[in-house]
């Protein structure tokens, strides 16, 4: 499925609330990352019921929220799977 016919699937679909995952800087209070990382979903354009996952980075250093990933949850697994299994064989070569 290409990427814009799965877009216009998840944009005709109602699935309940959509994930936002995104990174702040560590030293913010966990409040705040989720806060600005909401912020910038729905500057976005992003309406309706959001979960929002704010991970808190350390390194390398960053200044400001910014979104990795929106839309169902899953997709990011599915991805990780198959791109670490690419990986787990390239190290055991």
């Amino acid at each position: 499925m290409s990427r814009l016919s799965q877009r216009i699937d998840r944009l005709e679909t109602t699935r309940g609330a959509v994930t936002v995952v995104g990174v702040a800087p560590d030293q913010w209070p966990e409040g705040q990352r989720k806060a600005a990382v909401e912020r910038l979903a729905r500057a976005r354009g992003i309406t309706g019921d959001i979960d929002v996952l704010a991970i808190g980075q350390r390194w390398p250093a960053i200044t400001e929220a910014t979104i990795l990933h929106v839309g169902d949850f899953g997709e990011v697994l599915d991805h990780v799977a198959k791109h670490g299994r690419r990986i787990g064989e390239r190290r055991a070569a």
